[in-house]
């Protein structure tokens, strides 16, 4: 899933917010944190919130993040806490976790981020897209069969569950839609920062 060119570009995104100065970071579907924790302990913000439904996932962060200052965690869904939480948002990031969002719950993510967001923060989302023209199932059916034939040293039982957990839970934008829900809540700015076949880096600023 190109993890490593990936989060060379997150880095690079919070490596140059941290030179302006203290910050917030709040991680919307961190999971157990582990591709995000490196980039913390290089550019650490003054704090850091994760937000994931997994409890699970947050006692693995939790122990990774050991040592790190101004770490808190929530176990919540990451669109409800979206919308529910009353504190301003600085820096959202967000990584392969929007896509499981159907399309009007995406709309909703982006709204309830557009009306927190403040004053030059941005929210940076890394995520699985569909290309125009390409029915849901479609993508599922050429998404799986790039994950046989292209992940490599995974046991098969492995491979499976991941393949059935593309059909079941993904629901990836294609990149005008993405644009359309932004910009309809209020965001002014889309950048597409990297294109990892349908794997992407996208930057939404107001």
């Amino acid at each position: 899933m190109h993890h490593r060119e990936i989060y060379e570009t997150v880095a690079g995104v919070i490596r140059e917010r941290a030179a302006k100065g203290d910050f917030q970071m709040t991680d919307l579907g961190c999971g157990n944190a582990r591709c995000i924790e490196p980039i913390l302990r290089n550019h650490g913000p003054r704090s850091y919130q994760g937000v994931d439904l997994s409890e699970t996932a947050l006692a693995d962060a939790s122990e990774l993040m050991k040592g790190l200052q101004g770490v808190t965690w929530k176990c919540a869904d990451l669109l409800e806490y979206a919308e529910t939480e009353h504190s301003p948002f600085e820096v959202i990031f967000s990584g392969f976790a929007v896509h499981h969002l159907t399309g009007e719950e995406k709309h909703r993510l982006f709204r309830a981020l557009s009306v927190k967001l403040s004053e030059g923060g941005f929210f940076l989302m890394v995520d699985v897209v569909r290309e125009e023209g390409m029915s849901r199932e479609d993508h599922v059916v050429s998404y799986t069969r790039m994950m046989r034939k292209d992940w490599h040293g995974i046991p098969a039982e492995a491979l499976e569950e991941g393949c059935s957990h593309v059909l079941a839970y993904d629901f990836p934008a294609t990149a005008l839609e993405l644009r359309s829900a932004s910009l309809d809540a209020g965001f002014l700015r889309m950048e597409e920062l990297l294109k990892k076949g349908p794997h992407r880096v996208f930057l939404f600023a107001k």
